[in-house]
């Protein structure tokens, strides 16, 4: 419906435009590989009626295929063939959604609906990766929560969803409330580009994660009839964000402490517990106090010259 192709460009253009992610990285499902959608009566609207609400302007997105359980699993296995170890994939999915024998689907625009297994299944065959994000926005998709989280290969992976497994998500007139909520979070905008009520990045770290985009959701959705469901496989899934320049590591806070003004290294994730294995030898062996004072020493002799140059090549007072 109108909403959910609403949702739908609302994501494309805050990938494309906010966080300059090519369009060719894109692969957008919808209908029957139009614009199209059904209106409140279930009749086909075609095209799309008038602009996208969000600005009043013509819709961005080039939609690739339509929305069929066998489009979806194509379109992961093809991404698949380019993920890298250094990669991220995030997956969207909006319409409509059922439970039929007590198992969570997505409803296709025809055909077979996807179950949690023939996603999870998709996603298992993936080659290892840095991150998966997914936010899931139709009845019933916290049933697909704990099958993905089990099956992804990523290093870091979170699922956000608008319902838990047995209940339905709410809707709106132009978008849905869930999905609306996420998107400005990570949009830090709404829709129209005004400003948010609240900043949904908690921690003041200038970008939303997986994590704060959920709460942000989660705080702004009460009282319209959703029960989001959330998940992640380690800290760093809920840390992961959409910022192609800033990537969500976990470096030892003692590390940290430690060289706080050298650039630390954007280590892989296996290299992570290697550092750690690391400073804990240093720490026992002394080494790692004998370099810090060796770096001290010589950032003072820096600063001696610094202050000489700066008063004329008199020695600063103690």
């Amino acid at each position: 419906m109108n909403r959910h192709v609403n949702d739908i460009e609302f994501l494309y253009r805050t990938l494309t435009n906010l966080y300059a992610i090519p369009a060719a990285n894109i692969t957008v499902l919808n209908y029957d590989g139009t614009l199209d959608y059904n209106d409140a009566n279930w009749a086909r609207v075609t095209p799309p009626v008038g602009n996208w609400p969000g600005d009043n302007t013509p819709y961005q997105m080039k939609i690739n295929g339509s929305g069929t359980k066998q489009a979806l699993l194509d379109a992961i296995a093809a991404v698949g063939k380019k993920l890298g170890p250094n990669d991220n994939l995030l997956i969207h999915t909006n319409n409509h959604g059922n439970r039929v024998n007590n198992t969570s689907t997505i409803i296709s625009y025809s055909g077979d609906d996807t179950t949690p297994t023939d996603l999870a299944n998709a996603i298992q065959a993936l080659p290892k990766f840095s991150s998966l994000m997914v936010m899931m926005e139709q009845c019933y998709s916290g049933g697909f929560v704990q099958p993905i989280l089990n099956a992804s290969p990523a290093a870091c992976t979170s699922v956000a969803t608008a319902a838990d497994a047995t209940h339905t998500s709410a809707d709106g007139a132009n978008y849905d409330p869930f999905a609306l909520d996420w998107i400005c979070a990570m949009a830090l905008a709404n829709p129209d580009g005004s400003s948010l009520a609240s900043s949904p990045d908690s921690n003041g770290d200038g970008v939303v994660s997986a994590k704060e985009a959920f709460n942000y959701a989660l705080a702004t959705d009460l009282g319209v009839g959703d029960t989001p469901a959330y998940g992640e496989n380690s800290f760093c899934g809920g840390a992961t964000t959409l910022n192609l320049k800033r990537r969500i590591i976990y470096v030892p806070p003692l590390y940290q402490y430690l060289f706080p003004w050298q650039i630390l290294p954007d280590p892989a994730p296996e290299q992570i517990g290697q550092i750690a294995v690391q400073i804990a030898e240093g720490l026992q062996k002394g080494t790692l106090r004998q370099s810090l004072g060796a770096t001290l020493q010589g950032m003072q002799a820096e600063l001696t010259n610094t202050v000489r140059g700066a008063i004329g090549g008199q020695a600063p007072r103690s």
